[in-house]
């Protein structure tokens, strides 16, 4: 729902979608930058073999982020063996046809509880 909120997804170069209960910290950029191609960036890799990836924070452009956060919209179609938050994300990807856009991005995060 809050990628609704924007009026004009397309007018921004990148979009953030991150857990609200998250802190980064050691985020390596270069050249001062970051660059972001036709990619979704995210971070703790899982192997394919556990058909996972984290939900924790992405950062891509915006048709990208359109598609990975199609969740609600493809509920019906997700495998019920594995049903938590990676998993469902990692499905939605396949459902979508973006899995090939992501790309792992090694930093550290915490999650305030």
């Amino acid at each position: 729902d809050c990628f609704n909120l924007i009026e004009n997804p397309n007018e921004y170069d990148f979009i953030v979608r991150i857990r609200p209960d998250i802190t980064i910290s050691d985020v390596s950029f270069n050249e001062n930058k970051l660059v972001f191609n036709s990619c979704i960036w995210h971070n703790y890799y899982f192997s394919n073999a556990a058909k996972k990836v984290n939900e924790m924070i992405w950062i891509s452009q915006p048709d990208l982020m359109f598609k990975s956060i199609k969740i609600y919209d493809n509920l019906e179609k997700f495998a019920k063996d594995d049903f938590c938050g990676e998993a469902i994300c990692y499905q939605n990807l396949i459902i979508e046809d973006i899995l090939k856009d992501t790309i792992f991005f090694n930093f550290n995060y915490r999650v305030v509880r």
